[in-house]
């Protein structure tokens, strides 16, 4: 199973939500997947993205930070994705990860103007990996 099932006041578990990301990206980001109890990567297969959300939904609650390339354009694939883990999540957050290569054109902020133009404004927006993380640290049971 991909979650294992929470005990009587069990904090609520965080997953770490990796779509689509490059290559060039570093993942898992050891500073958050060690606050996470679960890490999953999805590269957007109809498949993957299916398992995972029958996982959630079949899990008791867990908190979900989805994690995607800041230099990466908001789609409707990265829409229905976060869409639906938020469906299934007690929280979500987004965090638009950056490069670390030199000359990378990385454009975290317009996830944030993406997000609050949408329905989904109850997904928490994370512009660093450290802002990702005080989310996680601020939201364990």
């Amino acid at each position: 199973p991909l979650f294992r099932p929470r005990t009587p006041g069990q904090a609520v578990p965080t997953v770490l939500i990796g779509f689509e990301l490059p290559d060039s990206l570093r993942w898992p980001p050891i500073a958050l997947s060690e606050r996470a109890e679960q890490v999953h990567t999805l590269q957007g297969t109809m498949t993957e993205r299916l398992r995972l959300l029958a996982a959630l939904a079949a899990a008791p609650g867990v908190r979900a930070l989805v994690v995607c390339s800041a230099a990466a354009s908001p789609d409707r694939g990265t829409e229905r994705v976060l869409r639906q883990v938020w469906a299934e999540a007690v929280e979500c957050a987004l965090l638009p990860l950056g490069s670390e290569a030199a000359g990378a054109i990385d454009k975290p902020l317009r996830w944030a103007d993406w997000l609050a133009a949408s329905d989904l404004q109850a997904v928490a927006f994370c512009a660093t990996a450290a802002d990702a993380r005080q989310w996680m640290e601020q939201h364990r049971g």
